[in-house]
Parts: structure tokens; C-alpha cells; sequence
């Protein structure tokens, strides 16, 4: 976990490993809500799906699942598919 922490802060790893960073993260547990959105809200089209699987994983409040789903059908189908393998 400390990995996966470090690589989501550090600026030398590509935005997709910061973002499976943040997955593996919400997947235990050790990111909340708020910060994922956070993120979610500071990154490119390119990583937000795997930001919307990690949003999933922490089965936030309906209104967080509609803010995600509600960017597009791909993040609606990934958020979808990452609620129901969690």
C-alpha cells in the first residue's frame, strides 16, 4: 500500500499508474471518497474509467454514482462493472 500511496503523489509516474494506483488504493480501503474525486475531477478523459472502477469500489452515496455515471456511457459501463465485482 505504501507503493500504490507513493506512486499516486509521485509526478514521475504516468497518469494510468497513478490512477490503478488509486484502484489498488480504494480496493483496501486506504482512499476515501472525496480525495478519488478529487483526482477524478484533475484528470483527462484517457484516465477517469479506471478512476470511475475506483470510485465504484468504495460504493459511495447515489449522488457520487450519478455525478460519475453521468460524464458518459463509458464511465456509466465501467462504474457498472467495477460496483458489481467489488
Amino acid at each position: 500500500m505504501t507503493w500504490a500511496r507513493d506512486a499516486l503523489t509521485s509526478a514521475e509516474h504516468t497518469p494510468i499508474l497513478r490512477a490503478e494506483a488509486a484502484r489498488t488504493l480504494a480496493r483496501h480501503n486506504q482512499i476515501d471518497t472525496n480525495e478519488l474525486l478529487g483526482i477524478y475531477a484533475r484528470s483527462s478523459n484517457t484516465v477517469r474509467p479506471t478512476l470511475a472502477a475506483a470510485i465504484a469500489s468504495l460504493k459511495p452515496p447515489g449522488n457520487v454514482r450519478r455525478a460519475v455515471i453521468g460524464d458518459s456511457l463509458l464511465h456509466k459501463w465501467v462504474y457498472d462493472w467495477a460496483d458489481s465485482n467489488a
